[in-house]
């Protein structure tokens, strides 16, 4: 429900600065920080957040593998958040919503995770 919820709302983005907001964001900034902080990931710098979202389309871009992509979100951000079976962190639903805000060309958009 909530994966379908940000696709919604990807689908609606015009990449315009929202009023109020920082005018450095687009609306694509701003689904995507509100996505990602939705699934336990934090960082006071949410430029930072932002430029590893951009990596993360970069990479599927060039074609790398998930564990390459897992790997990039993992070095830069950790959420706390337990991957159910694993004990791992949630990097597919980070990917994911990159994708979705940032390049939904991309299959990681479209992942039933």
């Amino acid at each position: 429900l909530v994966i379908g919820a940000l696709a919604a709302l990807a689908m609606g983005l015009t990449g315009a600065p929202l009023a109020g907001a920082d005018p450095g964001y687009t609306a694509a900034d701003m689904d995507f920080i509100a996505g990602v902080t939705a699934l336990g990931y934090y960082d006071e710098d949410q430029d930072r957040l932002i430029k590893t979202g951009h990596v993360v389309c970069e990479l599927l871009d060039q074609g790398a593998n998930n564990a390459t992509v897992q790997a990039e979100v993992l070095i830069h951000h950790q959420n706390g958040r337990e991957q159910p079976g694993d004990g791992g962190y949630w990097p597919d639903l980070f990917t994911q919503v990159a994708a979705i805000s940032y390049c939904p060309w991309q299959p990681a958009a479209d992942w039933n995770i």
